[in-house]
């Protein structure tokens, strides 16, 4: 066996362990099905009496909590975080951390429990003018 030919095929040795794992980890992850959940075909006005008004605001009227006001901002206990209309699970708490909005953050849902949308609505305050005064 020429030296060339050997080193050659011998270079392949180290890199087999990292390519069996690779192959693996593709293996493991096509098996993990996500799961899917379906939309709740339920009218908003259904939704009414089942949840407070500020949270029918919230979840129904894309309304925002005042930041700091919520009882979640501290809560630290393991869990899962559920919608307070339909008790759908969304986050993990071992995903949530302090972002210092005044709101729980998360750095990721629960796979298939969010849809998103798009949005255009830009952030204007107005207030009347007899609001602003210099103290």
């Amino acid at each position: 066996m020429k030296r060339r030919t050997f080193l050659q095929r011998s270079s392949v040795i180290p890199v087999l362990p990292f390519f069996s794992f690779s192959l693996s980890t593709i293996a493991v992850a096509n098996s993990i099905k996500q799961t899917v959940i379906e939309p709740l075909n339920k009218p908003h006005k259904a939704w009414r009496g089942l949840v407070s008004t500020e949270a029918y605001k919230v979840l129904f009227e894309e309304n925002t909590e005042e930041p700091g006001s919520s009882e979640l901002n501290y809560e630290y206990r393991e869990g899962i975080f559920i919608c307070a209309a339909c008790y759908l699970p969304l986050f993990e708490s071992q995903y949530k951390y302090e972002s210092g909005s005044g709101w729980p953050s998360f750095t990721q849902p629960i796979p298939g429990s969010f849809g998103t949308k798009r949005d255009f609505q830009l952030i204007f305050l107005v207030h009347p003018a007899s609001a602003y005064f210099w103290v």
